[in-house]
């Protein structure tokens, strides 16, 4: 989409209604990022694309509900960015140039992993769980109210376990956001923008896709 040859035409409708342009743009810029975020981020990025540097394996599910997008200003620029919940903390490391490696615990003997939904956003000290050591098997918190009154039993309900505890967990870089962005997010930003301002344009200024 790109404007025709009578630019005079176009800058001076845009004179007289000055905040109708800046509006557009405003417009255009929020909805292709929200665009950008919805359709390569949340859908072609976190839903399970399997591959070692671009993309991540979908597993909970968590990560595509916690991104959001955030428009402010700076000084006489508009930023836009992509954010992530406290509890997709793991998107951030992802992303980090200079970053990849093991995550070790800073206190204690291990990090503690949630696995259950009822236990997302929480601490495990928070809860009350029984520590349990399977052999061959990662240590596992468990709801206690769950195996009786002496936290016992021989067979532990799945929906019981809370948290899995690990020594160490590797994290790869993978720019799936810069690449993607790349690839797709600037088009797409430009075009809605353009799209708006089309939109807001009287049709006598003249533009043409």
């Amino acid at each position: 989409m790109s404007l025709t040859s009578n630019i005079d035409e176009v800058l001076a409708a845009w004179k007289e209604k000055p905040r109708k342009l800046e509006r557009a743009l405003e417009k255009g810029f929020e909805r292709g990022l929200r665009e950008f975020e919805s359709k390569r981020v949340i859908q072609a990025q976190l839903t399970g694309r399997r591959g070692n540097d671009y993309g991540l394996n979908s597993q909970t599910g968590h990560a595509r509900i916690s991104t959001n997008t955030k428009v402010y200003r700076e000084g006489l620029d508009k930023v836009g960015v992509i954010t992530f919940g406290s509890s997709a903390w793991y998107l951030k490391v992802h992303q980090h140039y200079n970053f990849s490696g093991y995550i070790r615990p800073k206190n204690g003997m291990y990090l503690t992993i949630p696995v259950n939904p009822a236990a997302r956003g929480k601490r495990a000290r928070d809860m009350d769980l029984v520590f349990i050591k399977l052999a061959g098997k990662y240590p596992i918190l468990v709801k206690r109210d769950a195996l009786g009154m002496e936290g016992k039993s021989k067979k532990i309900p799945k929906s019981a376990i809370m948290f899995i505890l690990k020594e160490q967990v590797y994290i790869p870089k993978r720019l799936y956001l810069y690449e993607e962005f790349a690839t797709y997010g600037e088009s797409m930003i430009k075009n809605r923008i353009l799209q708006e301002l089309r939109l807001a344009v009287d049709e006598r200024v003249g533009w043409e896709t």
